[in-house]
């Protein structure tokens, strides 16, 4: 699924979760850069399964928007890409101003890069996780860029690291 504008994908109404095969892709990647107006998309990803089948790159890439939420989603399996294969990867690198993502009752697990990933941002990142599980992946969570504040999560059995800040604050 590739997002260039402001949209909300919600899989909760109905059966159960929506869900989202990405065998030797990534599940989705949102960038609005080629727009007339970059980095002032929002996003809702609801109640989704994303699924690496073990050979997907990344479960969501934000590269490029305002606003990313992700509320009560299962990403897992993204393995194609070795330690490169993010369940989440923040790595924005345009515009300006402040950028914002929230994840919040989600399960990130069993990919072999890190579960969330930030990376280079141009402008201010704030990054919040609440009620979230990390687990069987590379790190828990990299911060390489910004801030992420975490609240009533679970980060165990990773193979490197937890949590790890580099270049930006947990």
């Amino acid at each position: 699924v590739t997002i260039t504008k402001s949209i909300t994908i919600d899989g909760t109404h109905g059966a159960g979760f929506g869900s989202i095969l990405a065998a030797g892709t990534n599940g989705v990647n949102i960038n609005d850069s080629a727009t007339a107006t970059p980095g002032a998309i929002v996003v809702r990803l609801r109640g989704l399964s994303i699924n690496g089948a073990g050979t997907g790159f990344d479960g969501i890439r934000f590269l490029s928007g305002r606003t990313l939420y992700v509320e009560d989603c299962a990403i897992y399996g993204f393995r194609g890409n070795g330690t490169n294969s993010d369940g989440i990867e923040i790595n924005l690198t345009g515009g300006t101003g402040t950028f914002t993502v929230s994840v919040k009752d989600t399960i990130i697990e069993n990919n072999t890069g890190d579960g969330i990933k930030h990376t280079a941002v141009p402008g201010t990142l704030n990054c919040s996780y609440d009620n979230v599980l990390l687990a069987a992946n590379n790190n828990g969570l990299e911060v390489l860029a910004g801030t992420a504040n975490i609240s009533d999560s679970v980060i165990h059995n990773n193979t490197l690291n937890g949590m790890v800040a580099t270049g930006g604050a947990i």
